[in-house]
């Protein structure tokens, strides 16, 4: 049996019982291997952080549920995912933190942004439990509010991972939205497709790297530092991204995908198109 990197924090118990450590012992010791994701969608979506849509985050959500874990509002631990580990570094407080073997997930195609609102409405079907059921929604904590939020709208996001196939089919079903404001209907996905990737491990964690943040003191980008790459002196690097005493300075390649029209993201040169199919589509079904 092979003794995993340590991880920590992990989760004690779930509220099923399960160690987490038992399951990221189980998790560690499956076979993995290069995949391409695609999510199709039916509505635009809300990038979550900086016009970026990280992979194991969306992931981790998807583990949370699906092992009755305590969410990352009620206790900050690291979540065991089924991908492969490009490095294991320190946090604070002794934390072992993981980056994991999974690129951002890109828009495929064209695509376009768009100013849609979401609605802040005073909560009236909760009045009867309040002291003072007359409440002011001109102004003060219960004002309306109809806030813009920029959304992208396209058709498909692809990534790319290492990890085992069929323990992540498993947990996609429990993705039924990307990005933020999922409750509101925005990144509705009406189909998943995990198809492995005809690349090496080596090919496969080039391509990653150069498209995700990468901790600067991690020894993943060590010679391999892209000649585009710009440094963010604090950056979230694993789920949960929006932890922010868990963030890093980071390394990150200039993909301007989102600013400046469809591209593909940055590649080492000699590759082939990130757009091209390189999976045919009737492999997909």
């Amino acid at each position: 049996m092979i003794e995993p990197p340590w991880l920590r924090p992990l989760y004690h118990l779930s509220r099923r019982g399960a160690a987490a450590g038992e399951v990221w012992r189980e998790l560690y010791e499956l076979p993995k291997e290069p995949l391409l994701i695609r999510a199709t969608l039916l509505e635009g979506y809300i990038p979550a952080e900086r016009e970026v849509l990280h992979w194991d985050g969306q992931l981790a959500w998807a583990a949370v549920e699906a092992w009755d874990l305590p969410t990352p509002m009620q206790e900050i631990a690291v979540v065991p995912l089924p991908l492969a580990l490009l490095d294991v570094l320190d946090g604070p407080d002794g934390a072992r933190l993981p980056l994991w073997a999974a690129s951002n997930l890109q828009p495929v195609g064209q695509w376009r942004t768009d100013r849609r609102h979401w609605h802040k409405r005073y909560p009236a079907d909760h009045a009867d439990w309040a002291r003072k059921v007359a409440a002011s929604v001109n102004s003060g904590r219960w004002k309306d509010r109809r806030v813009p939020a920029q959304t992208v709208l396209v058709r498909e996001l692809q990534a790319i991972c290492i990890g085992h196939r069929e323990t992540i089919e498993a947990l996609l079903p429990l993705l039924t939205h990307v990005g933020k404001r999922t409750a509101s209907g925005y990144g509705r996905v009406a189909r998943w497709s995990v198809v492995p990737l005809p690349l090496s491990e080596a090919e496969a964690i080039e391509r990653i790297l150069a498209n995700r943040p990468v901790p600067f003191a991690s020894d993943a980008r060590r010679g391999s530092l892209p000649l585009n790459g710009r440094i963010r002196p604090r950056c979230g690097w694993t789920p949960p991204y929006w932890y922010a005493p868990w963030h890093l300075p980071c390394i990150e390649e200039e993909d301007d995908t989102l600013r400046s029209g469809p591209q593909p993201p940055r590649a080492p040169a000699g590759e082939i198109d990130w757009f091209a199919p390189i999976v045919p589509e009737e492999q997909e079904r």
